[in-house]
């Protein structure tokens, strides 16, 4: 070692440098968080320079080297989580998922395989090598502490005044959640002594209540198919609003229908979409990838159970969904729990000689073409819903005819459209639609970072989890445009009144709309932005868009109309159904790096 000068090691530096600036260029929709990135990475450079620093005790190196080693690994398992699901590894995430790990096999990606190669590599190749600074280790010791401690007052002055969310003239009542765990009894007093109205009118809905009194029609019922389109996103439909002109197809066939222009999914992933549709619950936080059967039991949830509502109708009630495992999410058993007749998943008999793809699915048009020759023999009226996955991460085009260039997730989104648009124009051929409804809505927005369009025209606030949204059938004029907010758990009432013979016009949409079952004034949507920390999004057309979280201190006074805070109180209410009926989620608070 030369004592006059501090000889440091370059591996560390090296590798956890390329991670953070591969992982800022990855994460775009953080530059919202600039200056709490600078700090953060900052931070973190000098400390790993502090640990890279050659010491004569060798103890004192294998420790350095090891905590070194941690925080390249914790910014690698980081950055794998953001590829794969654009979240971020925080304690909540870690803690929520970690005995769901085998989950994590099925986003892995060549492009994840190519960045662990890489920092496996680079600190082999560079074990050895040094660069020296002109200073004696003393020095360097205490220059770098006093740099630490400078970053790290600047640090907690920015992570404590960010806002992760943000643009779209938005009202930002969400940080507080960030280290609470729950709904505070303060808040739930609150809310049982001055709110004892509104609390009743929402256990009602929960209960079921709302549908004892629908009118029965003696028309013969209306059959209905449902395709739950995998991350089908508005923002890429043009005709329903979208800055995108991706959907040309899809767009063809919701001009024949109702488009509904301001729909959201109520969560991130699947099983939310699925749940608010099919249970007409709220998602909630989880702080990970809990399975269905532990957030949403359907035994435990029955009030709003489309499913059951079908089959004591009278329906048949179908489903094909071979997109993933039934092991997944737990699929498998609540697909029974739910009450489906019949189920059709990944190793149905009838999807035994079908090609494999995305998660070793068959294809979408395998889907729709096991649909096409079942419906023939289905019992009338009936209740087929198709579950797709192909516009799932990682792209795996089916059929080349497809490709329109080098971008995968164009090549995929353009598949989709041709495929699913030929569904429907079969389904017509055949006359199936003359004394029917064709649904189409995306279970969740894709796992894209929003785009550069997306992120000027108001990012968060203004496309997070926009879906498409339309239906096409029984007495629907062409052309005919929702813009009223709008979302699953509304579309789960609206089921409601299409299995009793509802028309699907403007007064009946709007009375399935949440606002209108819980007795408020104006429509609204909500969706969970955040599901580690708990933030959610509420919208209006009357008001400007609000993030929000019921947990830790409620700020109840800070917000700014009764729409929203009416909203407020009825998420405290579905969080209680929610822990009330399961375990709670294992939150223990706080951020990544």
């Amino acid at each position: 070692m030369i004592t006059h000068k501090t000889s440091v090691y370059l591996w560390p530096i090296i590798t956890l440098i390329g991670l953070l600036i591969y992982k800022n260029y990855l994460i775009d929709e953080y530059r919202l968080e600039l200056f709490l990135n600078i700090a953060k990475d900052c931070l973190l450079v000098v400390l790993i320079i502090f640990l890279s620093i050659e010491r004569r005790s060798k103890i004192l190196q294998r420790l350095q080297s090891l905590i070194a080693i941690l925080i390249v690994f914790y910014n690698l398992a980081d950055t794998c989580v953001y590829i794969a699901i654009q979240n971020r590894l925080t304690l909540n995430n870690f803690f929520g998922n970690i005995e769901y790990y085998n989950v994590f096999i099925y986003f892995i990606s060549i492009r994840m395989i190519i960045l662990i190669l890489a920092v496996v590599i680079v600190p082999v190749l560079l074990r050895n090598r040094k660069m020296y600074l002109p200073y004696p280790p003393s020095t360097s010791n205490l220059l770098f502490c006093e740099i630490l401690l400078g970053l790290t007052i600047i640090f907690v002055i920015a992570d404590n005044k960010s806002r992760p969310y943000s643009g779209g003239r938005a009202i930002d009542l969400s940080t507080n959640s960030y280290m609470a765990t729950s709904v505070t009894q303060e808040t739930l007093n609150r809310v049982k002594n001055n709110f004892t109205s509104l609390v009743q009118r929402i256990q009602n809905y929960f209960n079921g209540n709302n549908w004892y009194d629908i009118p029965q029609s003696e028309e013969q019922k209306p059959n209905i198919i449902i395709v739950i389109s995998e991350s089908l996103s508005m923002v890429d439909s043009k005709y329903a609003g979208g800055l995108f002109d991706r959907l040309p197809k899809i767009d063809l066939l919701q001009q024949d229908g109702i488009v509904f222009t301001h729909t959201v999914s109520n969560g991130k992933i699947t099983p939310h979409g699925l749940a608010a549709s099919l249970l007409g619950v709220q998602t909630t936080k989880t702080g990970g990838y809990a399975g269905m059967m532990e957030q949403f039991p359907p035994v435990k949830f029955p009030g709003n159970n489309i499913i059951s509502y079908a089959k004591n109708a009278g329906y048949t009630t179908v489903i094909i969904s071979p997109g993933q495992p039934y092991s997944f999410y737990q699929m498998g058993d609540w697909f029974k729990q739910i009450g489906f007749d019949q189920i059709y998943g990944i190793d149905s008999p009838l999807f035994i000689n079908a090609p494999r793809f995305t998660w070793n699915a068959p294809s979408d048009e395998a889907m729709y073409n096991a649909a096409l020759n079942m419906i023939s023999t289905l019992k009338t009226p009936y209740f087929l819903v198709i579950e797709t996955v192909s516009l799932h991460q990682s792209y795996i085009l089916p059929d080349p005819k497809y490709r329109i260039g080098d971008n995968d997730l164009l090549n995929q989104i353009n598949y989709v459209d041709g495929t699913t648009y030929n569904f429907y124009e079969k389904l017509k051929d055949l006359g199936t639609l003359a004394n029917a409804y064709f649904i189409l809505y995306g279970d969740h927005r894709r796992f894209e970072p929003l785009e550069k369009a997306e992120m000027d025209d108001g990012g968060y606030s203004v496309w997070h989890e926009r879906i498409v949204c339309s239906i096409v059938g029984k007495g629907i004029a062409p052309h005919t445009i929702y813009n009223e907010p709008f979302s699953l758990v509304d579309m789960n009432s609206l089921l409601h009144y299409i299995i009793n013979g509802q028309p699907v016009n403007d007064d009946i949409i709007l009375k399935a709309s949440l606002s209108k079952q819980l007795g408020m004034d104006f429509p609204f949507n909500i969706s969970l932005v955040d599901d580690d920390h708990g933030t959610y999004l509420i919208r209006s057309e009357k008001y400007a868009p609000l993030y929000i979280s019921i947990y830790g201190q409620f700020p109840y006074d800070q917000i700014p109309n009764s729409v929203y805070k009416d909203a407020s109180i009825y998420l405290i209410e579905n969080d209680q159904q929610i822990n009330a009926k399961v375990s709670p989620p294992h939150l223990l608070g706080g951020g990544g790096f």
